[in-house]
């Protein structure tokens, strides 16, 4: 369901509820008194709890994971350039360049240099 499918019914929804509070205000007031502030409480939590599940409060965004994955290559392409010597960044800058890389093998030659770099680490 789209945004504006969305606004659309959660404006309904809020039209609806308040017409329900004044109509169910005007014929109880009279006889429940105030017994009938109740109704529009009852009507208020409703409301708020069906916009709640229409919009899909306290449930994750599928944009974060990806943002975050973004991130972490990002990350671990910066790593592995900065390990990387003169010599070794010439070759690659020339591979690149050539266009005798494709991305499947730059990641996967990253991950060797990030793995690599681990290693010369510890």
């Amino acid at each position: 369901m789209g945004f504006e499918k969305r606004a659309e019914l959660t404006l309904k929804i809020w039209t609806t509820l308040m017409v329900g509070m004044v109509l169910s205000m005007l014929f109880t007031a009279e006889k429940l008194g105030v017994w009938s502030l109740g109704i529009p409480v009852l009507l208020v939590a409703a409301g708020i709890m069906t916009t709640g599940f229409m919009w899909k409060w306290g449930e994750y965004s599928d944009v974060a994971p990806t943002l975050d994955s973004e991130k972490a290559k990002r990350d671990r392409l910066s790593m592995a350039l900065r390990d990387l010597s003169d010599s070794e960044l010439a070759s690659l800058r020339q591979r690149l360049a050539a266009g005798e890389i494709d991305q499947s093998q730059l990641e996967r030659l990253l991950d060797d240099q990030s793995e690599l770099s681990k290693v010369k680490r510890n």
